[in-house]
């Protein structure tokens, strides 16, 4: 998807933010407000709502690519002549946006990267949200504040997604307890 920044800005905002998968693909436009995206209380897992502050050139990118009623609905008329150019068949793809269609294909993305690099680590979608909670421990962020800001339990944060070197804590906390070095 070379020359398709597409792609790119998606996996930027999934990244950036740290939400789950459909959440991001069901971005509706008028979500994305004064710098921020909202995520109302009633469409969130948690039942809780945010809002994300995004950095000005990020947010200036998702409102240049945002439809009048998805953010991300643009995309299947831009697939089409990306898949005419590589010789790909298109002639099932739909030109109306479906959230459940945008995380079908970004997962389809995914599973295609696993195949073509089947050397590397295993790579999912969800690893960006654990990504962002690891980052939130490796920032000193307190993990009820960064659980909050995630939309997720503090215990599942620390137990599921957050990874340390189970060593180099250990030697943490005892460094820090009896004042070694």
């Amino acid at each position: 998807f070379e020359g398709w920044g597409l792609p790119d800005l998606f996996f930027t905002v999934k990244a950036y933010t740290g939400c789950r998968l459909f959440d991001i693909c069901s971005l509706r436009s008028n979500q994305l407000q004064d710098k921020n995206i909202i995520f109302p209380a009633n469409e969130q897992k948690g039942r809780k709502g945010r809002r994300i502050p995004l950095p000005k050139d990020l947010c200036d990118r998702l409102t240049a690519i945002k439809g009048d009623t998805f953010l991300w609905e643009r995309y299947p008329t831009e697939l089409k002549p990306i898949c005419q150019r590589k010789g790909w068949q298109f002639h099932q793809l739909k030109p109306d946006f479906d959230p459940a269609r945008m995380l079908q294909w970004i997962e389809t993305l995914m599973s295609n990267y696993r195949t073509e690099h089947p050397d590397q680590p295993r790579l999912t979608t969800h690893m960006l949200r654990k990504r962002a909670m690891t980052q939130s421990w490796k920032a000193n962020i307190d993990p009820r504040k960064a659980a909050i800001a995630l939309g997720v339990g503090v215990e599942t944060m620390m137990r599921h997604y957050v990874q340390l070197d189970e060593q180099a804590t250990t030697n943490e906390v005892f460094n820090q307890l009896h004042g070694l070095e």
